[in-house]
């Protein structure tokens, strides 16, 4: 009888070779986030209890954390990136990008958590807020991942609009101003 000998390691090296190790680690962190907002939405509330399994302190938090977050480290990219184009700076753009996009990725997803606690209580804005959010990160991932010349015009143009940031962040800081508590 003949034996064939395959080893473990050489088939895990081929299927990250065919698969980068990138996206498996975000398919891994939105696997997580999903697997958290479940827990949120369908947690065991106590009596008068908003926001899910931990309670409305940490769907705020998780807002919070996304709108700080998000505005801080975007606004680093953006001087960063402008920094290099004007001063011709040589700095490792590439690693700059990932953790952009990272960041940008969990950041996103904390504040569709938030809305997604809040969803009884979501007017307009949140719901444009939410597209907003939804459109620049799928134009983003799509813009790095893509390697289609036509693609990444149409997603260059879109991603690229700094105007949809800004309106993202005015929709947002209404959202915080007009907020009820």
């Amino acid at each position: 009888m003949i034996e064939f000998y395959i080893p473990l390691k050489s088939i895990i090296n081929t299927i990250m070779s065919l698969i980068r190790r990138d996206i498996l680690i975000y398919m891994l962190a939105v696997f997580l986030v999903l697997m958290l907002s479940i827990s949120l939405a369908y947690g065991d509330d106590e009596e008068g209890e908003e926001g899910g399994l931990f309670g409305e302190d940490f769907a705020n938090q998780l807002g919070s954390a996304a709108w700080i977050g998000g505005l801080f480290l975007n606004s680093v990219f953006v001087v960063i990136n402008r920094a290099r184009k004007i001063f011709r700076l040589r700095v490792p753009m590439r690693a700059i990008l990932d953790f952009h996009i990272i960041t940008n990725v969990l950041l996103g997803i904390a504040g569709i958590i938030h809305g997604y606690s809040y969803l009884k209580v979501a007017g307009p804005a949140e719901y444009v807020a939410v597209g907003l959010i939804f459109l620049l990160l799928a134009t983003g991932l799509f813009l790095r991942y893509i390697s289609s010349r036509n693609v990444k015009l149409l997603n260059r143009i879109v991603h690229g609009q700094l105007l949809l940031s800004i309106i993202l962040a005015i929709v947002i800081g209404y959202h915080i101003a007009f907020i009820e508590d």
